[in-house]
């Protein structure tokens, strides 16, 4: 029983620009979240006004929603450490 995961077209368009490297690595944990939503290491952001969680890959960050009624997630934001909180 795994989730659906979707990709925002923002974060499509940030994965991308990655190189072949990178994109490869944050793939990988995109669609580990498929069978983990909330794996080791996932925070909660503070702020937001729907509940967002970021995971880590190495110097960059997937942040995504969990809908746990319908088993979805949603990939909002795929970025470098230093660029994807602005």
């Amino acid at each position: 029983m795994g989730y659906r995961v979707r990709l925002e077209r923002r974060a499509e368009k940030e994965l991308r620009s990655l190189d072949q490297r990178d994109r490869s690595r944050v793939l990988q944990a995109i669609e580990a979240l498929a069978n983990e939503p909330r794996p080791n290491g996932v925070k909660k952001l503070k702020g937001e006004a729907t509940v967002v969680w970021r995971i880590r890959v190495g110097s960059f960050r997937i942040l995504y929603t969990i809908n746990d009624t319908v088993l979805t997630i949603s990939v909002i934001r795929v970025g470098h450490r230093k660029e994807i909180y602005r």
